[in-house]
C-alpha cells in the first residue's frame, strides 16, 4: 500500500499536506492487519485485494477518528474489516 493509494481512498486527490501522518497510519493499518490475520504479509505469496482493502478502510478510520467518530460509525468500520479478513486468516492447532 502507498500513500498515494490511501489518498486516492480518502478523496484528498492531489492534498500531500497530510502524507507524513498517512504513511504513519498505513503502517499502524498494516501492523493491525497483520495481528488479525495471524500472518505477516511480507510472508504472503501474494497480497490478496480484499486484505489491500482492508488496510486502506482500516487507515481510513483511523484518518477520521482522529477528529471526531461515533462510536457506532468505529463499530462499523472493525465489523467490515473482520469481516474482510476473515477467510484469509491463518488458524494455528
Amino acid at each position: 500500500m502507498t500513500v498515494e493509494q490511501l489518498r486516492r481512498h480518502l478523496l484528498l486527490w492531489d492534498d500531500d499536506s497530510y502524507d507524513v501522518e498517512l504513511s504513519y497510519l498505513l503502517t499502524v493499518a498494516q501492523n493491525h492487519v497483520e495481528d488479525h490475520l495471524g500472518t505477516k504479509l511480507a510472508d504472503m505469496e501474494t497480497v490478496p485485494p480484499v486484505v489491500s482493502h482492508a488496510i486502506l478502510m482500516t487507515a481510513g478510520e483511523l484518518f477520521e477518528v482522529r477528529t471526531e467518530s461515533t462510536d457506532a460509525k468505529s463499530r462499523l468500520a472493525a465489523i467490515c474489516v473482520s469481516r474482510l479478513l476473515a477467510a484469509n486468516r491463518r488458524v494455528t492447532v
